[in-house]
């Protein structure tokens, strides 16, 4: 199954898209593994960090050793979501906030959550899954 559901997401090898270092944040191993082959296959990057917990992924971007230079962030997730997430992102450095580009991953969104998203303006894209080689074109950085 996953090997037709690759066959189906392979782009361009040689792809124009690059995006650094990449962390992805989701509970969902199967998500996580198809984000990380759709990223690999597309040749998008080759450094992908994956937890499937929130406050794990803080802890990490705390312990500043190598900080991601794009953040999926799952929204949906148990214990800390994605809100929370975002909440304690903002209270981080600003060396931190500055390198890491955050980009919300859900499987849909619906106008509560979009209105209190609003006030993370600094939330680089938003995407609705299954992550694409399409729906990364769309994300453009302001640097």
């Amino acid at each position: 199954m996953f090997k037709f559901i690759f066959q189906n997401i392979k782009h361009v090898v040689m792809s124009t898209l690059e995006l650094g270092s990449v962390m992805l944040v989701d509970d969902s191993r199967v998500d996580n593994f198809i984000n990380c082959k759709v990223l690999e296959f597309n040749a998008i990057t080759s450094n992908v960090s994956v937890f499937d917990e929130a406050a794990k992924a803080l802890d990490f971007l705390k312990s500043n050793l190598s900080l991601p230079d794009v953040i999926f962030l799952d929204i949906y997730m148990p214990t800390m979501t994605g809100f929370d997430f975002l909440e304690e992102f903002e209270s981080l450095s600003s060396h931190i906030k500055e390198k890491c580009k955050v980009i919300l991953l859900s499987s849909g969104f619906d106008n509560m959550e979009l209105q209190k998203l609003r006030k993370f303006n600094w939330i680089s894209g938003i995407i609705v899954k299954p992550l694409t080689y399409e729906s990364l074109e769309r994300i453009t950085f302001n640097n």
